[in-house]
């Protein structure tokens, strides 16, 4: 059966990527963060690793279906509720699932809950110290006060979100800490004793807070996706020897390869003209894939060892790459457009097509198919000091 494109996560990449984040920030375990399809790596591949990593201790997700979700797969380790309760609270509390809750009204439909259950829920409150989304005041203890007094609610966490990070001033992020801090210990004086305390994600791995949390939050990093190359530098400078491999890798096979005359437009809008004889190699992925139009004209991928550019317009399906300077490129061939190689590193991607990197993963169209694969091949560039050959008019 003719497989147009395949997508495949390295275990051994997410295993090496956990280990190095909990070495950096000192901690045994940390919470991954699975919401929207893990990224666009798969919900349930992303989650049954977790689960098999002693590294890992709970996993997130943005409400209660994606949560409900991933206990029908199978998954029993503890789940967190980061935002929505979209789905039946009732059967969120009958699977241990834990809720984060953003006002006092949340809190009082989680504890009607709980009482038709009968069964306890576990709470986390969602504390906005500065990012202005959701989630309660620093000056609204009070609420926090009359939620513990709530029958059938356990206060177990609290948790805010970091807004200004992945660059080396921290002077807002320590005012949020700072604010944090202030609310847990406020909350302490009233007799509110949290379990478990959590706000560093991904992109503020760099920041040492003055208190120790439960755990941190991480999606991006442990798929190996980085924010920016300024987050890169940052962190490998800081912390030496420390690396990031991203877990998922994108291929799509060549379907067809045509040779054109010099001064033949190519795509939509001829926007690219040839300025010789041509070979292209026609990839059967688009836009609809995940592979962004933004792309079109500056895109690249290897193929044989070879970086290859996109010319033309990408399409909702097909996409053109000129492969004149590729040796024995043939019709089933494979296009490695997302990998462990400099030119198609997600962040570098991104950079080229004009968005943040968790865009270029969380794209990819979900009826893909994801496989778990052991680990992926080295990629080898050998002309790695590619120079541009398009021509776009």
């Amino acid at each position: 059966m003719f497989t147009r494109t395949t997508i495949t996560l390295s275990r051994a990449a997410f295993t090496a990527n956990v280990n190095n984040i909990n070495a950096v920030t000192g901690h045994k375990s940390l919470a991954l963060v699975v919401k929207s399809n893990a990224y666009g790596h798969g919900m349930f591949q992303m989650a049954q690793m977790g689960q098999e990593h002693e590294g890992v201790s709970w996993l997130c997700i943005v409400g209660i279906e994606e949560a409900l979700c991933l206990r029908k797969q199978g998954i029993t380790m503890p789940l967190l509720v980061l935002s929505f309760l979209d789905g039946s609270i009732d059967e969120a509390i009958y699977h241990d699932i834990h809720l984060s809750v953003s006002s006092y009204e949340e809190a009082l439909a989680v504890a009607a809950a709980a009482q038709r259950v009968g069964k306890k829920a576990y709470v986390h409150i969602k504390l906005d110290t500065g990012m202005g989304r959701m989630g309660f005041l620093p000056d609204q203890v009070g609420e926090l006060h009359k939620i513990n007094k709530l029958s059938g609610i356990e206060l177990y966490g609290i948790r805010t979100h970091l807004s200004d990070t992945g660059h080396a001033d921290h002077s807002y992020s320590r005012k949020q800490l700072a604010e944090f801090d202030r609310v847990i210990d406020e909350a302490q004086s009233i007799g509110i004793q949290f379990t478990c305390t959590h706000v560093q994600s991904s992109s503020s791995l760099d920041l040492k807070p003055e208190r120790d949390y439960s755990f941190v939050r991480v999606g991006a990093s442990a798929f190996g996706l980085w924010k920016s190359e300024e987050q890169r530098l940052l962190l490998t400078s800081r912390y030496p020897g420390f690396d990031l491999r991203p877990v998922l890798e994108w291929r799509a096979k060549v379907v067809q390869l045509k040779q054109v005359p010099m001064g033949s437009y190519i795509g939509y809008k001829r926007t690219f003209k040839t300025t010789k004889p041509t070979r292209l190699a026609i990839a059967p992925i688009g836009y609809w894939d995940g592979f962004a139009y933004s792309q079109s004209n500056r895109g690249v991928a290897l193929i044989n060892n070879h970086q290859v550019s996109v010319v033309g317009i990408v399409s909702m399906n097909i996409t053109a790459f000129d492969v004149t300077d590729v040796p024995e490129v043939k019709v089933g061939d494979e296009l490695v457009l997302l990998g462990n190689a400099p030119s198609i590193l997600p962040h570098e991607v991104a950079k080229r097509a004009g968005c943040i990197t968790n865009e270029v993963t969380t794209l990819l169209e979900s009826s893909m198919e994801r496989t778990a694969v052991d680990d992926h091949q080295l990629l080898l560039v050998n002309n790695a000091r590619f120079i541009e050959k398009q021509h776009v008019v």
